[in-house]
């Protein structure tokens, strides 16, 4: 059996998750709606709230419902609640009721 330092584990660790972010840039290129989600989640992982909300908001435009809910929240934890009740009502109505 191999040990392997924490070091070494976080390494790999870091490797996927940028290859997955490579990888989600490029499926949203092409305009994949659930790529930018994933890549908001990446983003706001990663403190970068602005970027999170932007990449949503993309999302959004590009038909992706579910980006509704997220974006939501992130309006929501952000303390504009009008903007959060009325995105999330835009998620209910496109049958995302756990938005409300």
């Amino acid at each position: 059996m191999v040990a392997l330092s924490a070091g070494a584990i976080a390494g790999v660790g870091l490797f996927y998750t940028h290859r997955s972010e490579a990888l989600a840039w490029l499926a949203a290129d092409q305009d994949d709606g659930y790529a930018l989600t994933c890549l908001a989640e990446l983003r706001q992982n990663a403190g970068d709230r602005a970027g999170a909300e932007a990449l949503l908001r993309q999302a959004v435009d590009q038909g992706n419902t579910y980006a509704l809910s997220h974006l939501a929240e992130l309006r929501e934890n952000a303390g504009d609640q009008a903007e959060a009740e009325a995105l999330a009502r835009q998620a209910a109505g496109h049958g995302h009721t756990d938005a409300l």
